[in-house]
């Protein structure tokens, strides 16, 4: 479980993002080491590692901010398949 604030910064460090549209162009180093630990353990005995991230530290309120955020995660879930969940 990858716990991630409601924030770029956070984003930021997960994948590269482009800068217009909140899409992935690259996933970063960790990105990159979880996709990695996961094929290696489906080669050695098939089985499966799940890699959740958790949204936290959310506010109330609805920010333009917090919408960008959300849509690259989702993009991000969809690319490197994994769950998003709120904290």
């Amino acid at each position: 479980m990858t716990p991630i604030n409601d924030s770029f910064v956070d984003v930021a460090m997960r994948p590269k993002v482009g800068p217009d549209k909140y899409e992935v162009v690259h996933p970063n180093v960790y990105s990159e080491m979880v996709w990695e630990a996961r094929k290696r353990r489906f080669a050695r005995d098939r089985g499966l590692i799940e890699w959740v991230v958790m949204r936290n530290r959310l506010g109330s309120g609805e920010a333009r901010n917090k919408r960008g955020v959300g849509a690259t995660l989702e993009a991000l879930a969809r690319r490197i398949c994994f769950p998003t969940v709120k904290g």
